[in-house]
């Protein structure tokens, strides 16, 4: 399976296969990932424009006139006095500092690193396997170039190709008029990151020496740290 996802020497058609599959399942991703890039903005516009007086109550729409015995509106309200000082006061605080903090919950640091990382844990248990292979057979050089490689497709490309599929969803976020040109819109979004790992495969079939290691792996190690700066203050 993991020379079927990571090995570029394949046949047209296992390429086109893995082409393929792979873009469909980004393709997927990308259209829940604008969806829920969407949602955020909705919820930011409104908490940019929130009101105590505004908000739903089951029991009344304003509490002077509500006939309840106790009025759920007016118990929120007092407990806003007392925490607040004033319903102006808390309503202030939604608009600006809830609302500072949510682009970053809802968009770069929806997905730590570290659970991008816990992801492509698989990955890794299958480069375990051919290093053990190689190291059985003596051949240290490619056991210790694939541990090289394993530790870079899991800490640095992988949360790359992730974090690049993120960027990209919520710069295209918008939805279209049409249907099928908001799904066309997804599969461009999905084709960019299936394009890169292809390109990450690539490069990494060049690693023959320690000089080549180094450069590939330095240059991972950029990509996926200005992605994750780019997430992180986008």
């Amino acid at each position: 399976m993991l020379h079927f996802i990571l090995i570029s020497e394949q046949t047209p058609p296992g390429i086109l296969a893995l082409v393929l599959t792979r873009w469909f399942l980004l393709y997927i991703k990308a259209s829940y990932l604008r969806q829920l890039y969407r949602n955020a903005e909705i919820m930011l516009t409104q908490l940019s424009e929130f009101e105590v007086q505004a908000a739903g109550c089951h029991c009344c729409n304003d509490a002077e006139a509500c006939n309840a015995k106790v009025c759920d509106r007016e118990i929120i309200t007092r407990c806003l006095r007392t925490w607040y000082g004033s319903v102006e006061a808390f309503e202030v605080t939604v608009r600006t500092r809830i609302r500072s903090v949510l682009p970053r919950q809802l968009g770069g640091l929806l997905f730590p690193y570290g659970w991008q990382v816990i992801s492509a844990l698989p990955l890794f248990w299958g480069f375990a396997d051919l290093i053990a292979a190689r190291a059985r057979d003596g051949n240290w050089k490619v056991a210790a170039i694939m541990l090289v490689g394993a530790v870079t497709w899991c800490f640095f490309l992988f949360p790359f190709f992730f974090q690049a599929t993120l960027l990209l969803a919520n710069h295209c976020r918008q939805q279209q008029s049409r249907i099928w040109q908001d799904r066309l819109k997804s599969l461009a979004v999905a084709f960019v990151p299936t394009m890169l790992s292809f390109l990450g495969q690539w490069t990494a079939s060049l690693m023959a020496d320690v000089v080549a290691v180094v450069v590939w792996m330095g240059g991972s190690v950029i990509l996926a740290g200005s992605s994750w700066l780019a997430l992180r203050y986008q």
